[in-house]
């Protein structure tokens, strides 16, 4: 009886879990996709690419600052002139940025950076307004 008894109560316990599970959760929509971004590999002898994520928490002419989470601040040199690109998700795809445009990035914005690492130094290639961005 006893078995019988312990059995019953694990089961009215689970069927209670699950229904409070259903009536409490409200439903998800689903991450949509970064658009697909073409795979940089590089040549013999370059330094290594990585892919850093994070916040800026500063859009400077020469550098950016990114955070990560709670984590570290992460200082990524730019290349002169226009040789740092910068992109931002346009429908399906990804779109070049104008100088006026990247002018206009503030503290805040995600963003992941394509960089080559060159001792302690990342130096950046290109800049994805977007947290999830990595080619896959």
């Amino acid at each position: 009886m006893r078995l019988l008894t312990g059995l019953l109560l694990l089961g009215i316990g689970a069927a209670g879990a699950v229904a409070a599970d259903r009536a409490l959760l409200s439903d998800v929509e689903p991450l949509t996709g970064s658009p697909p971004i073409e795979r940089t590999e590089p040549g013999e002898g370059d330094p290594a690419l990585v892919w850093v994520d994070g916040s800026l928490e500063d859009v400077g002419e020469d550098q950016l600052i990114l955070v990560q989470g709670d984590g570290p601040r992460v200082v990524v040199e730019r290349f002169a002139g226009q040789a740092t690109r910068f992109f931002q998700p346009d429908g399906g795809s990804w779109r070049e940025m104008s100088r006026e445009e990247v002018g206009r990035i503030r503290a805040g914005e995600d963003a992941c950076i394509e960089a080559l690492v060159d001792g302690e130094a990342f130096l950046a290639i290109r800049v994805f307004l977007e947290r999830l961005c990595a080619p896959g």
